[in-house]
């Protein structure tokens, strides 16, 4: 499936791990500001 092979490149691993530790920080951020 295209979608699989998308999935598999370097580029959508990178993507996708940015977006997944940028939630963490959001979140982080949120707690440290005591929101």
């Amino acid at each position: 499936m295209v979608i699989c092979d998308f999935l598999l490149t370097e580029e959508a691993k990178e993507a996708l791990l940015g977006y997944f530790f940028y939630e963490i920080w959001e979140d982080m951020g949120e707690e440290h500001r005591g929101g």
